[in-house]
């Protein structure tokens, strides 16, 4: 889970922002991709792993297991506090849902490409469908990166924070990433 079962064990908030904070750009990476995003029941929330399954003989040779726990209804629960694990990664992924369904370039229709961005920890793809583009840019670093997409010029928004951003200065915190729609 990125490193929020760790983080929690530890009690350690910084460590547990930045382990939301990788989750949710790897969401938002798949979500860039083309076809159905899927997630699999608890990572909504955040759920962690299930060591139990090693308590049972029919499941205990199978450690895909780990990972097929029975849902956590109690952090379910927590969405709607957004200071909770289970808040800050569902509200987050809820916003990643909408600005997928809001805009054609997420189809599968859409064309898509790599965008060279210079540093190998940073993955920049583009999609554009009819007249909207939508570049998707993604730290897999734990390092801030500031970098420019080379061959995009022009202005975009940021779809989340809704700010103005030029292809040629884009900050990334360490695993973060950020959905710009051309304006």
């Amino acid at each position: 889970m990125c490193g929020v079962e760790k983080a929690g064990a530890e009690q350690n908030a910084v460590a547990m922002e930045r382990a939301i904070r990788r989750d949710v750009t790897l969401h938002a990476y798949m979500f860039m991709q083309s076809g159905i995003p899927v997630l699999y029941s608890g990572d909504e929330v955040g759920q962690v792993n299930d060591y139990s399954y090693k308590d049972d003989p029919d499941k205990a040779a199978d450690s895909r297991y780990l990972h097929r726990g029975k849902m956590d209804w109690e952090q379910a629960a927590q969405v709607a506090d957004k200071k909770s694990v289970a808040g800050q990664i569902f509200s987050q992924l809820d916003s990643l849902e909408k600005i997928r369904r809001s805009s054609q370039a997420f189809t599968v229709e859409a064309d898509a490409r790599t965008l060279a961005t210079g540093d190998d920890n940073v993955l920049g793809i583009g999609r554009v469908y009819g007249d909207e583009e939508i570049l998707g840019v993604f730290n897999f670093s734990e390092y801030d990166k500031e970098l420019s997409l080379e061959g995009v010029e022009g202005a975009y928004q940021d779809m989340i924070t809704e700010k103005k951003v030029l292809p040629g200065k884009i900050s990334l915190p360490g695993y973060g990433f950020c959905y710009l729609v051309g304006k």
